[in-house]
């Protein structure tokens, strides 16, 4: 449902369709002006089923998860500006200085009130506070007094609100950037957050002053209120800005971030009141998670609260998509691919830090409008749903820019307070909504032993320097292809002051075992002294690199790395043609030929172990998600079967190539077939929708549940060789004497999920006639009501078709092709 005030401006947009999607007039910018009109394409919020993944039940997690749908008010209190402030001045006009708006845009509570009212229930405000202080670090009052009455208003608006330092991390004589004048700055350098080690201890000085001051402010204020201690700490102005490099100056701005962090939370568990158990939120570089994946360089602060520490991440993904800016070539669709690297890095994520008890919220992402609402859309339905189904809140960046190369993330209406994009707020409130259930399924395909750690993006991380030479192996799905290839990757910062894309390209084969008369993937061993196979960009300079002399600097760089990156390219099929075919890739770009060959690769081959040389073999390797060996966790009947009877001396087939020590113990015994049935179970329960509510219990034909029916009830519904079937949910009814049957009908779909609407029974009958809604509308209504206020219901199969228009004959027993698994009720009644 629409929750928002301003509804009247939905008037006659609103359409249902036969999937069940709420269709929205498409909003057009009005680039003279900033009002907003109305075009007549439509957009929709798609329904999207994501299988949820199980999350640590811990005080912390329960709490990201009551966050909900985050929102940015950005460019407002976080805007800088060293030219036209006047030092030692409060310098309110910045408030505005870098809105779209100016100071129409000025924040309100009426501001805040459009951001609750779109849906969102957690609010990020960004504040910097350099140019509002006096020479010894103290807060102007008038900027203070006016961020509170914000962070407070929302708050009294039972939001939940993040409060950080946001554009203080410059370096004072080193800027970049033109609208930043090194003169003004020069005498006041140890205002400012620059973490290398000159700088550290003014940092830590600096971040102790505000925090002391804000921790003073609103230490009574609630757990609602969350602090982050900066963002996007970083070196400004250094090649390795904001991509994270294995490299020396990137482990000291770890390092130096992990201090400046520790120095932040003990100012403020020190300031009194609330503060000693607040929710504290913490970036690695950049706030890049990569960055946060180092652990040899970045920690966690030791915290004297227990359970109250999160990773702050921003991931603009993905970033051709989201934020390139360049004015061609940056696509304007959200496409599968850009769905399955959301997935790849959200299970990053996942494994890197919720599976390892680290609580992650996303503080900033979005897509750049590039007039693709429906893109958009698409983009932040996909983004929160795929993020809250690992346990991650997020929060979408609005920075009131409209328009252009420059970041356009403007959603808010600034000056009207209105948001604009009513699906895109629409599918952030749906799908960014809290979850009922922490349980769910693991990720797959993660590979961790002594050699390395593979995740699922691509990532792998080393236990040392990978040295000269570099084993990799490969999982093949020898039923579809026998080779294919890809490039183990480096991203890397040179002591040139370069960047550089690094790639040592490799071809994923196998060969003819005759032992076991089969095709078996071997290893490929990647020499990473011979710069004549090194693909190498220089992408800080755009060019080729062919010079000897570059090329064996990087190669050695690659050597002393302890962390690459997997990727996949190519495949063939059986036939030695390309995966995919010309018929598929015809008329495709050139990029979007990649992408497809890319996930055809993913496919079919999985690198499942890098060793580098110098450390000995683990044989504890990853697999392809094709591979259903008992190295994989997964067991059949006939395997439960065998154990079994092995265990009670019967007689069973050869298996002396089965492993069966599941609990690691040196023997087969009734654990071991305890841990496979309940594998076995796991493993048919996978690919099952998560359905959150009350469940029921289904006997033959009735359900019962503990609780009344109430407005709404969910059906798993299962179906195998046919294209589709239903039936009914029904009631006997009695009003007045008179016996009454009400039916609400159901029908499969390919989601495996049907929503009843309780509100709306499509029969009605009295001695087996049917009842007209028009002229019955208190009788129906009576009738509803009895309904949703019922424990039991019967349940029918009515109909299944082989094929559309052919319905399998009477008589035939339906259940065979579908059937009911479960039933669910969302709103019971007490």
């Amino acid at each position: 449902m629409i929750k928002r005030k301003n509804l009247a401006r939905l008037a006659a947009a609103i359409v249902f369709t036969a999937s069940c999607t709420t269709t929205f007039l498409s909003p057009i910018q009005d680039q003279s002006e900033l009002n907003v009109a109305y075009a007549e394409s439509a957009y929709t919020v798609p329904e999207l089923t994501m299988k949820n993944k199980a999350i640590p039940d811990t005080e912390s997690f329960h709490f990201v998860n009551s966050m909900g749908a985050g929102f940015n008010l950005g460019n407002t209190f976080d805007a800088i500006n060293n030219v036209d402030a006047v030092e030692g001045d409060a310098n309110m006009f910045l408030e505005y200085d870098w809105l779209s708006d100016k100071e129409a845009g000025i924040t309100t509570h009426e501001t805040i009130d459009a951001i609750k009212d779109a849906g969102f229930t957690t609010v990020r405000i960004p504040v910097s506070w350099h140019n509002h202080l006096d020479s010894d670090f103290n807060i102007k009052s008038e900027w203070l007094e006016k961020v509170s009455d914000i962070v407070n208003y929302a708050l009294s608006r039972d939001m939940y609100v993040i409060l950080n330092i946001h554009h203080d991390n410059e370096k004072a004589s080193g800027f970049t950037n033109p609208d930043y004048d090194p003169s003004w700055a020069e005498g006041n350098k140890d205002c400012y957050i620059y973490p290398d080690k000159e700088h550290l201890e003014s940092s830590k000085n600096y971040v102790t002053k505000i925090w002391e001051q804000l921790g003073k402010t609103f230490k009574d204020c609630d757990e609602h209120l969350v602090f982050e201690t900066m963002n996007e700490p970083r070196q400004v102005g250094n090649v390795h800005e904001w991509w994270y490099a294995d490299d020396e100056c990137c482990h000291e701005a770890l390092e130096c971030i992990t201090e400046i962090n520790q120095a932040a939370v003990d100012a403020i568990r020190n300031s009194g009141g609330n503060n000693s158990n607040r929710y504290i939120m913490v970036p690695a570089t950049s706030a890049k998670a990569e960055a946060a994946m180092q652990s040899k360089y970045f920690k966690m602060p030791e915290d004297s609260a227990k359970d109250k520490l999160i990773l702050s991440v921003h991931a603009y993904e993905p970033f051709n998509f989201s934020m390139d800016k360049t004015s061609e070539g940056a696509p304007t669709e959200f496409s599968d691919t850009m769905k399955e690297s959301l997935d790849d890095m959200f299970d990053t994520l996942y494994v890197a830090f919720i599976k390892q008890n680290i609580p992650v919220v996303i503080g900033e992402f979005g897509a750049t409008n590039r007039n693709n609402t429906q893109a958009r859309t698409d983009h932040a339905a996909y983004y929160y749903a795929a993020a809250r189904a690992r346990g991650i809140t997020c929060c979408m960046w609005d920075n009131s820019n409209a328009e252009g190369d420059n970041e356009a993330y403007r959603f808010l209406d600034r000056t009207n307070k209105k948001f604009i994009y009513d699906s895109i707020a629409e599918a952030a409130e749906k799908y960014g909504a809290p979850r009922k259930s922490f349980s769910g399924s693991d990720v797959e395909g993660v590979v961790s032993n002594t050699n390395c750690t593979i995740y699922p993006d691509g990532k792998v991380m080393f236990p040392c320097e990978i040295g000269e030479k570099a084993e990799i192996y490969f999982d093949i799905d020898t039923t579809k292809s026998l080779c294919g290839g890809g490039a183990l990757c480096f991203n890397l910062n040179a002591p040139n002051g370069k960047s550089y894309w690094i790639g040592y390209p490799f071809r994923a084969g196998v060969e003819w075992n005759y032992e076991k008369n089969d095709n078996v993937p071997v290893p490929t061993l990647i020499d990473l002294t011979d710069t004549s196979i090194m693909n190498v960009n220089c992408w800080s300079e755009n060019r080729q690199v062919t010079d000897t002399e570059e090329l064996k600097m990087l190669s050695k760089l690659c050597q002393e790395s302890t962390s690459a990156e997997i990727q996949l390219w190519w495949s063939l099929n059986l036939n030695w043609g390309d995966r995919p075919d010309s018929s598929v890739t015809a008329g495709k770009t050139e990029e979007e030929v990649s992408a497809l060959k890319a996930a055809a690769c993913k496919e079919v081959i999985a690198v499942i172990n890098v060793r580098p040389m110098s450390l000995e073999l683990d044989t504890n390797m990853g697999h392809g998600s094709w591979n259903t060996s008992q190295a994989s966790g997964e067991y059949t009947i006939d395997d439960i079967n065998n154990l079994q009877n092995f265990l009670v001396n019967k007689s069973t087939p050869n298996l002396y190539d089965k492993d069966y020590d599941l609990n690691g113990d040196g023997v087969w015994n009734a654990f071991d077939l305890c841990i496979m049935k309940q594998k076995y179970i796991n493993k048919q329960n996978e690919g099952r929708p998560v359905i959150e509510g009350e469940a029921g219990v289904i006997t033959e034909n009735k359900i019962t549940f503990k609780s009344g029916i109430g407005s709404e009830l969910i059906l798993e519904v299962e179906k195998k060789d046919c294209v589709g079937g239903g039936g009914c949910i029904s009631f006997i009814e009695n009003i007045d004497d008179n016996e009454y049957w009400v039916a609400y009908e159901w029908q499969t779909n390919d989601s495996g999920v049907v929503k009843i609407d309780m509100t709306k029974p499509n029969q009605i009958t009295l001695n087996d006639v049917k009842v007209e809604q028009n002229g019955n509308e208190e009788l129906y209504k009576r009738l509803t009501e009895q309904c949703m206020n019922e424990k039991e219901a019967n349940l029918f199969y009515w109909w299944v078709a082989e094929s559309w228009g052919n319905n399998l004959p009477e008589g035939t027993d339906l259940t065979k092709y579908i059937k009911v698994r479960s039933v669910h009720i969302t709103s019971p009644i007490n």
